[in-house]
């Protein structure tokens, strides 16, 4: 699951990447990228929570089989 949210990551990062090119090629304006910009920043941030949330109960759940050998 977390190696497919760090996918997703870098699409996210992808998709900014591209929004960029769309307006220095013009077809979208600087209005309309900042917008967008904000919308991929606010999913990035819900992304990171949400695989630093995975790596935590991945850990809980090593540490708490370790600890019952």
């Amino acid at each position: 699951n977390a190696k497919f949210c760090r996918n997703s990551r870098g699409s996210l990062t992808e998709i900014l990447d591209h929004l960029i090119l769309s307006e220095e090629e013009g077809y979208i304006n600087a209005e309309k990228l900042n917008e967008l910009r904000k919308q991929v920043n606010k999913c990035l941030i819900l992304l990171n929570g949400y695989i630093n949330y995975l790596a935590k109960a991945k850990y809980a759940e090593e540490s708490s089989s370790s600890n019952n050998e």
